[in-house]
């Protein structure tokens, strides 16, 4: 695979990310330890670590027994999904609180007044 005519390659003599010295902090995540980084060794733990946190979204597996998702299952789509449910429920949950309270006066009612 070439490079073509990049600027990058362009510059003159060119020094291999292994042969250049990194000078600044690493993430809190990183799995650097030494004091003493190249390129070639931070761009590898980024790497790694995006790896790691595109395993942990990772939503394929997701069950969807109780709750369709839509495909493909992205963070956005579930959060969603999952958010119109509970707005559903909730509506749900006010017209049961509302048939209870009806039901509740209708017997109280009963209770007062059998012959009606």
């Amino acid at each position: 695979m070439g490079c073509g005519n990049r600027v990058e390659h362009n510059c003159g003599s060119l020094t291999y990310a292994a042969c250049t010295k990194y000078e600044s902090g690493v993430s809190r995540n990183s799995s650097l330890v030494e004091e003493c980084r190249s390129i070639e060794n931070t761009t590898q733990d980024i790497y790694n670590q995006l790896d790691a946190i595109d395993d942990k979204l990772n939503l394929s597996t997701l069950d969807n027994s109780c709750v369709s998702f839509t495909e493909p299952k992205t963070i956005l789509s579930v959060l969603s999904d999952l958010i119109d449910k509970v707005c559903i429920m909730q509506t749900q949950l006010e017209e049961q609180a509302i048939l209870v309270t009806t039901l509740q006066t209708q017997v109280e009612e009963l209770q007062t007044n059998p012959c009606n």
